[in-house]
């Protein structure tokens, strides 16, 4: 009832325009947010609503359907009589569900009749593209670690190419496209991020990016809620067995993807990487080093990347710029040029504390090598931040009693969880376990963020690892 009632609110266009946002302006994504039947005064928890150009064009048309809605029912109630005067109550009782429905309708029929046209033209004109496109074409792929990856090989390349690469966390088909058809046509090589969220993407992508090269960073449950298992999503990415053992770098530290390894497949670790020997590994707040050395040449490299974890995905670059012809100054270089992507193990310093913000890691993997450079690094104090992942599918159970295991070995002095239905998961997990360290229960996650500094002292290190839109609950 209460979350009935919460439709009645005079900020109701506001609370459905912003939910569009967290689930990219897909209709049936919001539907199915809207079939949970959720309380929309609570929905603004995390993020603040992005004034956007179509998200204001949105908001002013889900107010005006819902005024007139109001008005309608109105006239109808006090000026009709009869059935009319009771539809007119009826109008009036359910128009803000009106308002609602008439929202998710001005977006399919705008992405039906509109954006999808567009963006088929666009996805064939790019198909083109590609195709006879001169550069050197690289896809970057895995469960996560792939934009920090795809960044580590551009910089360490534009050493000595002229690299183009599609920007931030652009990986869906539309996206490469909107990428191709901005390019020059004289760049030497081509990075692109390779997204997954339904069955066959990575096959398409090959078909219509055609890359010649591509690094497989990893493994982990994701997606399956359209996967279904993680046996259908290891098998989609590793389409990328097709480009030859010779052209595809695989990242054999990802624990869950070595169950689907082949003999044939090269397979690159933080001990060794195509021929190359890695040692002296060292990690520090202020990066990762670590040496690569070969038959000929010995390359000293330090990395602003934070973790163990970093050091595979790094070699993965180094052993292709040293393929494409790069020499030890270029290469040992653009390694010390690399540093944290945006909410991707990025440091911070706030209040003489420092801040670990790994904020978009959504993944298993990502979790467990956050909370070992965690347990790695010396803090007076350590505080512990996260909602737990979602889209673990049938993996759910495992992946958080995983995350509770972990944080039991790693002892944070404090741990926070973001009050959501992963929460009850870690923490009678970690009951069982007996920790008796401290755990909060979060209940405003944006209101945390904002006054994360009124809880932290100089000395502290925090790490905060995940984020959920409010579209999951």
């Amino acid at each position: 009832m209460i979350n009935l009632l919460s439709w009645y609110n005079p900020k109701l266009p506001i609370y459905l325009v912003y939910m569009l946002q967290q689930v990219n302006y897909r209709a049936p994504k919001f539907i199915e947010w809207l079939s949970r039947n959720p309380n929309l005064r609570s929905v603004i928890k995390r993020k603040a609503f992005d004034k956007t150009k179509a998200a204001k064009m949105l908001l002013a048309f889900t107010t005006a359907t819902w005024l007139l809605f109001i008005l309608v029912g109105g006239m109808l109630l006090f000026l009709g009589s009869g059935l009319l005067s009771a539809s007119g109550f009826v109008i009036l009782l359910i128009s803000p569900f009106l308002s609602g429905l008439s929202l998710v309708v001005a977006v399919y029929g705008a992405h039906v009749f509109i954006a999808a046209p567009n963006e088929k033209k666009l996805m064939l004109d790019s198909e083109r593209i590609f195709k006879v496109h001169p550069a050197i074409k690289i896809g970057v792929a895995g469960s996560y670690g792939k934009t920090t990856s795809k960044e580590v090989l551009t910089t360490l390349l534009r050493e000595k190419f002229n690299v183009a690469v599609t920007p931030g966390n652009m990986n869906t088909p539309i996206a490469h496209a909107r990428f191709a058809s901005k390019l020059d046509g004289d760049e030497d090589v081509l990075v692109l991020e390779y997204g997954e969220e339904y069955p066959g993407d990575t096959k398409r992508f090959i078909e219509t990016t055609k890359p010649d090269y591509a690094v497989l960073i990893g493994l982990a449950p994701n997606h399956l809620d359209y996967y279904k298992t993680i046996d259908n999503l290891a098998n989609d990415l590793l389409e990328l067995r097709n480009l030859g053992n010779k052209k595809l770098l695989i990242n054999g530290e990802s624990k869950l993807l070595q169950k689907y390894l082949k003999k044939t497949d090269n397979v690159i670790t933080s001990k060794i990487a195509d021929g190359w020997r890695i040692s002296d590994i060292k990690v520090e707040i202020s990066g990762t080093s670590f040496t690569m050395t070969s038959n000929k040449q010995k390359f000293f490299l330090k990395s602003g990347l934070l973790g163990r974890h970093h050091v595979a995905p790094l070699a993965m670059a180094v052993v292709i710029a040293s393929k494409f012809g790069l020499n030890k100054k270029q290469i040992e270089d653009g390694v010390s040029k690399t540093v944290p992507f945006e909410h991707r193990m990025q440091p911070r310093i706030l209040a003489g504390a420092t801040l670990l913000d790994d904020t978009y890691n959504g993944n298993i993997e990502g979790i467990l090598a956050g909370l070992d450079l965690l347990k790695e690094l010396k803090a007076n104090r350590k505080i512990y931040v996260t909602p737990g992942l979602v889209d673990q599918g049938e993996e759910t159970e495992k992946v958080h009693h995983e995350i509770a295991k972990k944080l039991y070995d790693v002892a944070p002095d404090l741990i926070v969880l973001m009050d959501n239905s992963a929460t009850k998961i870690i923490e009678d997990a970690l009951a069982k376990l007996n920790y008796q360290g401290l755990v909060q229960i979060e209940a405003n996650p944006l209101n945390f963020y904002q006054n994360i500094d009124k809880i932290v002292a100089a000395g502290d290190l925090v790490m905060m690892q995940n984020d959920w839109t409010d579209n999951y609950n």
